[in-house]
C-alpha cells in the first residue's frame, strides 16, 4: 500500500538553489579566510571563502538572502542578495580596507592623523574614488570598461569631467557625453546624460561593482534599451 501511496503522491521536498559569492579587496585581490554569514531560516549558516574568495551555501529556494562578510583587517559587510531575478549569478563584493588612526589631531586642524603602513607613502586610491566630495563625503562612480551583448560602455574621469561612451559592437557606432546628473542614494546611484531629448541612464551600485545597467530612454519616454553590462 505505502509503495502505491508513493507513486501517486507528489514529493514534497522543497527545492534548493546555489548561492555562490566571490569576496575581493578593493583592489581586486581574492580574500582568503572572510567568514560569511547566510541568514534565511533560524540561525545563520556560516561558510569561509577559499583561496580564490569563494564561498557557497546551498537553501531552500527563495527571494533573498542576508550575507554578513567579515574578515580581520577589513570593514563589516552586510547585504541583502536578490535572488529572484538571477539566482545562479555568482556575486562579487569586495571589502573595504579598516584604516589605522590615532586620537592626534594634526597642528591647526582638527582632524584626526592617519598612519599608513609605510610612512610617508599613501596608498593609491581604489578604483571608482574620486578626488572630489559632496556633502562632505567621497564620491564612487563606476570606471572602466562594460560590455554586454550589444553594448560597450567606457567611463572615465578626467580633469574634474565624468566622460560616457558607449559603442554599439555589430555597427561600430559610439556617443560621447560628460556631466551627468546624479540623483539614487548611497547603495543605488544613477548617472543621467543628455544628447538633445534623449536620456541615457547607467545605474550602479557600490556594493556590486563590476555590473552596470545601461538605460536609454527615446524623447517620449520609451525605453529604448535596457541592458545589463559586466567588467
Amino acid at each position: 500500500m505505502s509503495n502505491i501511496l508513493e507513486r501517486i503522491l507528489p514529493s514534497s521536498s522543497p527545492k534548493t538553489i546555489e548561492v555562490e559569492l566571490i569576496v575581493k579587496t578593493e583592489q581586486g585581490e581574492f580574500i582568503e579566510g572572510a567568514k560569511i554569514q547566510f541568514t534565511f531560516d533560524g540561525p545563520p549558516e556560516t561558510r569561509w571563502t577559499n583561496d580564490e574568495g569563494y564561498a557557497r551555501v546551498e537553501i531552500p529556494q527563495r527571494d533573498d538572502i542576508d550575507v554578513d562578510i567579515t574578515k580581520e583587517g577589513f570593514k563589516t559587510l552586510n547585504k541583502t542578495m536578490n535572488l529572484k531575478a538571477d539566482p545562479r549569478r555568482t556575486r562579487t563584493y569586495r571589502l573595504e580596507k579598516e584604516e589605522i588612526s590615532d586620537n592626534s589631531k594634526s597642528a591647526g586642524e582638527g582632524n584626526p592623523i592617519i598612519i599608513y603602513p609605510y610612512p610617508g607613502i599613501e596608498p593609491k586610491k581604489p578604483p571608482g574614488i574620486l578626488p572630489n566630495s559632496e556633502n562632505g563625503h567621497t564620491l564612487t562612480r563606476p570606471l572602466g570598461h562594460f560590455k554586454g551583448n550589444r553594448w560597450l560602455l567606457d567611463l572615465s574621469y578626467e580633469n574634474n569631467v565624468y566622460h560616457y561612451k558607449g559603442t554599439e559592437i555589430s555597427t561600430g557606432d559610439s556617443l560621447r557625453l560628460t556631466n551627468p546628473q546624479v540623483s539614487g542614494n548611497n547603495n543605488r546611484k544613477i548617472y543621467t546624460w543628455k544628447n538633445g531629448q534623449y536620456k541615457y541612464q547607467v545605474i550602479w551600485q557600490p556594493g556590486d561593482p563590476d555590473f552596470v545597467r545601461l538605460q536609454v530612454f527615446v524623447p517620449n519616454g520609451t525605453k529604448l534599451v535596457d541592458d545589463l553590462l559586466e567588467k
